[in-house]
Parts: structure tokens; C-alpha cells; sequence
């Protein structure tokens, strides 16, 4: 679950906190969760390892590239993407 959001967050998915805190990173970036790169989440928290790939992602109709790093954070994950 989504327990913060920063500005940037709130500009590249264009929603407010009431839209995204307490919600889940699958129903929010679906990219984000496909098997592959839902591994290295788990990865990141089961090991403690950070994890940092590049992933295209679409987003809003548009398509991009972006770096994403994923680091464990007690039970979760804190995802930055680029």
C-alpha cells in the first residue's frame, strides 16, 4: 500500500493523496507490477538488496523510459522512479 506520495509522484500520475495513499502499487502503476519486475520488489525484500533496472513504462498514453530503484524499507518497499 501507498503510505506516501511526493510531489513529483503527484505530477507524473496527476492524482492527489486521497487518490493514492492507502491504495495498492498494482491497482495504481500496473506496469510496475508485471512478474518480471514484481520479482525485484521481492528481491529487494526478502535480501535487503537494492534493485535498479530500467523499465518502459505507459503511462497516460505516453510511453517512456524510466530508471527505477527499489530499496526495502521495513516489511515494504520505497519504489523512486526517474
Amino acid at each position: 500500500r501507498c503510505t506516501v506520495q511526493n510531489a513529483a509522484s503527484r505530477q507524473l500520475l496527476q492524482l492527489n493523496d486521497e487518490q493514492v495513499l492507502g491504495q495498492s502499487m498494482r491497482r495504481l502503476l500496473p506496469y510496475l507490477a508485471e512478474p518480471d519486475r514484481f520479482a525485484r520488489y521481492v528481491a529487494a525484500v526478502e535480501t535487503g538488496q537494492p534493485q535498479h533496472f530500467k523499465a518502459s513504462c505507459d503511462h497516460g498514453g505516453q510511453t517512456g523510459w524510466y530508471d527505477v530503484s527499489v530499496v526495502r524499507r521495513d516489511d515494504g518497499i520505497v519504489l523512486t522512479i526517474l
